[in-house]
């Protein structure tokens, strides 16, 4: 059996967050159906995507190219980038990772809302992320499952809030969240049946 290492973990689950996300756009918004009568079959490797709906909904469409990762990509690399800087989950300083992103960060529909939130303070932002529930904060979690231990779920909730409840503040996102972040971190440390290494 093939053992690897909890760097080497690590990093093939940021990998596979990209994987993951760019594949999934091929599809997104799309009936199962509907995939087979696009692209002629399931989708199982990269390909030229169609207009994911999802993505594009309520604005112009726009063009993906082959293998182009989406927003919960860039929310990821984000989230990371900012715990390796501060070295830990500072809210205040991914949110400004967030207006200080080169360019509007491509397929993510809250852009304009947050942006302006931003601009009135917390409790606007608070406003603005409320109700909001895709599945934008669990994508972008698995830099928190990395940096946090399996055996401190509670600092893994306050994390996930930390870094997720700025954009996604409705129960649903933040609950699939921590159930994400928190299965990453026991799969990073190579946990097996409920027990970790080092754990308590």
């Amino acid at each position: 059996m093939v053992k690897f290492t909890v760097e080497e973990r690590a990093t093939a689950c940021i990998q596979a967050v990209a994987v993951g996300d760019a594949m999934g756009k091929m599809t997104e918004g799309f009936w199962s159906e509907e995939v087979s009568s696009v692209y002629g079959s399931q989708v199982t490797y990269f390909r030229h995507p169609q207009y994911p709906r999802g993505i594009n909904k309520g604005r112009e469409q726009e063009r993906w190219g082959y293998a182009e990762v989406t927003d919960d990509t860039a929310f990821t690399v984000l989230v990371a980038e900012s715990i390796i800087m501060k070295r830990c989950v500072d809210r205040k300083d991914i949110i400004q990772r967030i207006l200080n992103h080169e360019t509007r960060i491509k397929g993510w529909p809250g852009w304009d809302g947050f942006a302006t939130a931003s601009k009135m303070g917390e409790d606007a932002i608070a406003e603005f992320a409320k109700w909001r529930d895709g599945n934008g904060a669990p994508m972008r979690v698995s830099p928190i499952g990395i940096f946090d231990s399996p055996n401190d779920l509670e600092k893994i909730i306050r994390d996930v809030d930390s870094a997720c409840s700025m954009t996604h503040g409705a129960r649903s996102a933040l609950s699939g969240a921590c159930a994400v972040a928190a299965a990453i971190s026991a799969a990073v440390e190579g946990c097996k049946r409920g027990k970790c290494p080092n754990s308590l």
